[in-house]
C-alpha cells in the first residue's frame, strides 16, 4: 500500500529581524506551532546552535523519537570556516 506523505515546508529568514540571536525566529516558531496528528518526521539543517535546540524541543517538549529527526548544524554563527570545521563538541 503506498500513501502520500503530507510534507510541509516552512522557509525562515532572520533578514526582519536582524537584532535577534540566530534561530531566534525559528524556535519560537517550533514552541508554538499545534503539533500535527499521528507519527511525525522532521529534518532540520540551519546554524549550529539552532538546529541542535530545535531538535531538543522536539525530543523533549513534543516526543518525537531521536531516530524520526534529521538534523545537520552547517555551520557556526561567529566562526570562519577553518575555525568551525577544527571545531568538534564532546
Amino acid at each position: 500500500m503506498i500513501h502520500r506523505a503530507r510534507v510541509r515546508t516552512h522557509w525562515f529568514s532572520r533578514d526582519a529581524v536582524l537584532a535577534q540571536r540566530p534561530g531566534a525566529v525559528v524556535l519560537e516558531a517550533v514552541r508554538s506551532a499545534a503539533p500535527p496528528p499521528g507519527r511525525v518526521y522532521a529534518w532540520v539543517a540551519g546554524e549550529s546552535r539552532p538546529a541542535t535546540s530545535v531538535r531538543r524541543r522536539l525530543v523533549n517538549d513534543r516526543g518525537v523519537p531521536k531516530a524520526d529527526i534529521s538534523f545537520a548544524g552547517y555551520w557556526r554563527h561567529g566562526w570562519s570556516a577553518p575555525g568551525w570545521r577544527g571545531f568538534r563538541c564532546g
